[in-house]
């Protein structure tokens, strides 16, 4: 087996169902791997969080979550769930009645989503810690 992918199985990663989904290939599996690790998805989330647009933040960490599943990525993928769960709300579109036109219009007077700001700071905090000790172990197996 691989240094990097057993650094991960020790590290609590699915590697088993991970290199299943692969189709055993762990060349692929490592390119996808790297892929991953260099799009660094954690500053696109951090960096919307910031900017406090919480809807481009529900979408870059509900990408990463998926992507983190499929490589069995699994502290990543769970601290990726809490901070899914934590911005469910933007990703959800308040509409006013349609009204036979073109249909449903947004809702100007809806009420802006604004998330438990310290339930997302601890999530977040805890995304960051997983993204380093992901890149640390990928980096110090050296494939």
């Amino acid at each position: 087996m691989n240094k990097t992918i057993e650094a991960l199985s020790l590290q609590g990663c699915d590697m088993k169902g991970a290199l299943r989904r692969f189709l055993d290939d762990e060349k692929f599996y490592l390119r996808c791997l790297d892929d991953f690790i260099l799009q660094n998805g954690y500053e696109r989330i951090a960096g919307a969080v910031s900017a406090r647009d919480y809807r481009a933040a529900f979408e870059a960490a509900h990408d990463q979550k998926g992507v983190s599943a499929s490589l069995g990525l699994t502290p990543f993928y769970r601290a990726c769930c809490a901070v899914v769960e934590d911005l469910r709300g933007a990703a959800q579109e308040v509409f006013a009645p349609d009204t036979g036109n073109s249909g449903a219009q947004e809702d100007p007077a809806a009420e802006p989503f604004l998330p438990d700001l310290d339930l997302l700071e601890q999530d977040m905090a805890l995304l960051k810690k997983e993204n380093e000790e992901l890149k640390k172990t990928v980096m110090k197996s050296g494939k």
